[in-house]
């Protein structure tokens, strides 16, 4: 048993297997874990994410010619978030690519190191890299509209100024400001065997800001309202960008990358299909994912995410729709709910506007008194 597995056992989690590594799905309470991802700042071991590094002279061409990204519009200590797709342009899997002094490192939360290792090196042509999973290396999330301040406690206040999607070195970790869910994150990759120590620390340095520690299934609950690329969710249906309206994350001027030919083939004669959000008008308990969405008598296509959401009080999902029908800001459409009919308004996401958007490191603070918390409290003086 690993340390941070112990950590988690004798905490009560309930834990779970991701890429062969064991992790909490919970720490018993996912709705209130995430309310706190929201509200406050929330900690999660992220320690089942793939790490591989990629270095060499030619790292840079290689990886520039695999992903569906253009790297050359980051330098070092700077990352993009982009994906992986094989020869039909279907996604393999999603991840951040850290442009690292003289070595890239490559961050993905869907395989193993040593399958995303194994995967890039069966796309080796002729260039001289070294490719190598980081096995040694797991990584911390912390979460929420808070989190900067005890990042800034743990690591320094250099972390204030750090922008997203860059990094900084710190000791023996490095500390990556990326997340998928719309609020301030962080994820701290390090040695394995000094996670704990790093986790217990944070433990005592957050209470004061009601720091809450939990397990990935809080993702369920944010990626509904913050959709993302997660092929729990959306993989069954479709795994193509353009249908997931996942186009930002890959440019088609590129010279080279892996599914290219197949994605510009579909764009040439244009999606079917795209997904578009939409909200429940009334009880939406009734419905479920797959239920086929109608247009009058027409079915224009089905539901693909679905679920009750606090923050906006209401059913909301996304639906995989005919073209002609996927835009925002359109009524008149319905989900057939065994057999009864559930009105729906099309809508833009993400369907919220996270609470890390009134929140300015600059001017709030969760634990200084003479400080607002947020631009509302600020407001309200």
């Amino acid at each position: 048993m690993n340390p941070m597995e112990a950590v988690h056992q004798a905490a009560g989690a309930t834990l779970g297997e991701r890429n062969g590594v064991r992790i909490p799905l919970h720490y018993g309470e996912p709705a209130a874990e995430h309310q706190a991802s929201r509200k406050n700042i929330l900690m999660v071991d992220y320690s089942h994410f793939g790490i591989v590094e990629v270095q060499g002279d030619e790292a840079y061409d290689f990886l520039n010619r695999v992903v569906g990204g253009d790297l050359s519009v980051i330098r070092d200590e700077q990352a993009l978030y982009t994906v992986l797709l094989d020869d039909k342009g279907q996604i393999v899997t999603d991840l951040y690519v850290l442009c690292d002094d003289e070595r890239f490192l490559l961050l993905t939360e869907w395989v193993k190191g040593d399958t995303l290792a194994a995967s890039l090196q069966a796309l080796v042509g002729e260039e001289e890299v070294e490719i190598a999973a980081q096995n040694q290396l797991g990584t911390l999330l912390f979460e929420g509209p808070y989190s900067w301040e005890l990042m800034a406690e743990l690591f320094g206040f250099d972390v204030l100024g750090l922008p997203f999607l860059e990094f900084m070195h710190v000791d023996d970790v490095t500390l990556l400001r990326a997340g998928k869910h719309g609020e301030f994150s962080y994820k701290v990759l390090g040695p394995r065997e000094s996670l704990a120590e790093l986790w217990q620390r944070a433990l005592e340095a957050g209470a004061k800001f009601d720091l809450k520690t939990g397990g990935i299934e809080f993702q369920s609950r944010s990626r509904l309202e913050n959709p993302c690329w997660d092929p729990a969710l959306a993989g069954e249906f479709t795994r193509c960008p353009i249908e997931l309206q996942l186009q930002w994350a890959v440019r088609y001027d590129k010279d080279e990358f892996v599914g290219k030919d197949a994605l510009l083939a579909k764009l040439e004669e244009g999606a079917a299909q795209r997904v578009v959000g939409f909200l429940v008008k009334g009880d939406g308990a009734a419905a479920n994912i797959g239920d086929a969405v109608y247009s009058g008598d027409s079915v224009i296509g089905k539901v693909i995410t679905l679920g009750w959401s606090e923050g906006v009080q209401a059913h909301i999902g996304q639906a995989l729709l005919d073209s002609d029908y996927a835009y925002a800001g359109l009524d008149g459409y319905a989900i057939d709910a065994s057999g009864a009919r559930v009105a729906i308004s099309t809508v833009a996401i993400p369907f919220l506007q996270n609470f890390s958007f009134l929140v300015n490191p600059a001017e709030h603070s969760y634990v200084d008194p003479s400080r607002p918390k947020s631009l509302l409290e600020q407001q309200a003086q």
